[in-house]
């Protein structure tokens, strides 16, 4: 009786052993663990240059993301399904120099898009000018990735934060590591609970509306307020993005090149101008999430604004014109709140002509 009882008790700890290990494998999220436990380690060891460029583990592999100890994920390289070059950059192959460089998350990446409709791609098309596309992180990455970049020699380095996720983003990354401690606003020395974030949404976190016109689509106000709400992890989320700024605008200044920041706004503030226009009664969390991401931006607007080196391009008023007056779908009609190919357009249209009085 007793070894039948000590098989099972052993049975049973192997098996609670094996749940716990693919969790903390596959949703490490679930057992708290925390993010800089997530990112994985560098190594101090001399790897062979090929065996880096051309790995056929990365390169064939299924998913989008690899894991990279600073950025905590990157593009996967030569990904065919959504093109991107061996860097995984957003580029038909790896440019020796560039023009125009453009940085920031799955905004600038352009999901949605293809590699020329995609903003940097419209950029491009615009001014006829070489460019490379980062897509997919938060300001700590956009940081890491400008310094190395700066190495093609760009002549502009255009900045896009999104307030849809940039927040929350840099937040998680500035306190996942000493690295970037230096990030971090000094009132707030160590981390706390941010919101918590439904991810992929609830049902019921959903709203959905349709205009007159046929022009419908499914906003996600609760995880987008959870970016934008008084709350201390998205304030110092939104100072880390200033640091981060500043930094990048010395960079560029150093390498003798010009330096452009923006703001993409949640595909919920660029519709509001409409919504308010056709009277539809507001869900309760989306009117608050207006009213935190336009004071949001305003205050971000302006430290950006007031960075000597660098120029800010406004954005977010020729996305809600173009929303207001046309149509158009420049968002899809589900809750994704990445633009169409039609909606980038209109950020690229923004930022050419700044862009190009550079060139």
């Amino acid at each position: 009786m007793k070894k039948q009882w000590l098989a099972i008790i052993i049975s049973s700890s192997l098996a609670a052993a094996a749940v716990l290990g693919l969790m903390r494998l596959l949703a490490p999220q679930l057992l708290g663990i925390p993010l800089d436990l997530e990112i994985v380690q560098s190594s101090e060891r001399k790897i062979p240059f090929y065996d880096v460029v051309l790995n056929k583990k990365e390169i064939t592999g299924k998913k989008p993301y690899i894991k990279d100890p600073y950025l905590k994920h990157r593009s996967r390289p030569l990904n065919r399904k959504s093109p991107s070059d061996l860097l995984g950059f957003r580029n038909p192959g790896v440019p020796n120099k560039i023009d125009v460089l453009a940085v920031g998350d799955s905004q600038t990446w352009g999901n949605n898009a293809t590699l020329h409709t995609c903003w940097p791609g419209h950029l491009s098309r615009l001014l006829s000018r070489e460019r490379a596309s980062v897509g997919g992180w938060g300001a700590v990455e956009y940081l890491e990735m400008t310094k190395r970049l700066l190495l093609l020699e760009p002549r502009v380095v255009v900045v896009a934060f999104y307030t849809g996720n940039d927040p929350l983003d840099s937040y998680g990354m500035a306190y996942a590591k000493e690295r970037w401690a230096s990030l971090r606003p000094s009132d707030l020395p160590k981390k706390v609970k941010g919101p918590h974030v439904n991810y992929p949404p609830k049902k019921s976190e959903l709203w959905s509306v349709e205009f007159d016109d046929g022009v419908k689509t499914v906003f996600t106000p609760h995880g987008r307020y959870a970016c934008n709400r008084d709350h201390p992890a998205p304030d110092a989320g939104y100072v880390i993005i200033e640091n981060v700024a500043r930094r990048i605008a010395e960079r560029v200044e150093e390498a003798h090149a010009r330096a452009i920041f923006t703001i993409i706004p949640t595909k919920e503030l660029a519709f509001y101008p409409r919504i308010a226009r056709a009277g539809i009664p507001q869900d309760a969390t989306y009117a608050a999430l207006v009213k935190a991401e336009t004071n949001r931006i305003q205050g971000l607007r302006e430290s950006l604004a007031d960075i000597h080196s660098a120029r800010y391009v406004e954005v977010v008023e020729p996305l809600q014109q173009a929303v207001l007056n046309t149509s158009v779908q420049y968002y899809k009609r589900n809750s994704d709140g990445h633009p169409t190919g039609r909606g980038y357009e209109v950020i690229a249209r923004a930022i050419a002509g700044p862009v190009g009085e550079y060139l």
